[in-house]
């Protein structure tokens, strides 16, 4: 492979994740014997770093509050999920035409504060991370003990930007955002049903606070 080439390459069998499993041991039985290149990014998917971590909140333990089911009830939501929202809020930047856009404690600035019910278990939300970056760390260091190897991991998720009418891909760890999301009205695994009007292109952002570096 010549130093300026980019192979990208998608890793199967990978199982459905729960509370408590190691992502580490998991990976490397998917990856199996499979060479590793020093230096190889992975790019593991925010839910299942979350769902590793059991951010994870059943609904019926949520009791709304008079502001959740207000707003809920204006916009035919769930109020319990509206909760949510709001708790994992650290201020709301608009609440507008059924949608909430707020800033979360990490400091991303997205709809619905990353609560997510697609690819979560019956009667719950999945949150983010609660620390990002402590995450990927953690696990690129498991990883390179195992394989012998430097490397690097990053946490990437679907990442809607405030009324904009396409879904991208945001990196939650490192502070850089890369895009774009190729699907279009692609059901998650749990079937529910995500659509983009518009197709991305392909951008790079870098998350506030964060220096430049020169690329990625």
């Amino acid at each position: 492979m010549s130093g300026r080439e980019i192979r990208i390459r998608g890793l199967e069998g990978m199982p459905e994740i729960h509370p408590g499993d190691n992502l580490c041991e998991r990976i490397l039985n998917a990856l199996g014997t499979d060479p590793i290149r020093p230096g190889a990014i992975f790019v593991v998917a925010q839910k299942i770093v979350s769902k590793a971590e059991g951010r994870i909140v059943r609904l019926e333990t949520i009791a709304p509050s008079a502001r959740a089911q207000q707003w809920a009830e204006k916009y035919n939501k769930d109020p319990r999920i509206v909760e949510v929202v709001f708790r994992e809020s650290k201020r709301i930047v608009r609440m507008d035409r059924g949608v909430l856009i707020v800033e979360t404690h990490h400091g991303f600035v997205c709809a619905n504060g990353g609560v997510d019910v697609s690819n979560a278990p019956k009667g719950s939300v999945v949150l983010l991370p609660e620390d990002p970056d402590r995450s990927a760390m953690q696990l690129c260091r498991e990883l390179e003990m195992a394989l012998h190897s430097p490397l690097a991991v990053i946490i990437s998720d679907t990442f809607g930007r405030p009324w904009r009418q396409v879904s991208t891909d945001g990196l939650y760890s490192p502070p850089y955002w890369l895009l774009p999301t190729s699907w279009r009205r692609q059901p998650s695994s749990s079937c529910e049903r995500r659509s983009a009007s518009r197709w991305p292109q392909l951008r790079v952002f870098r998350r506030k606070g964060f220096p430049d570096r020169g690329g990625i």
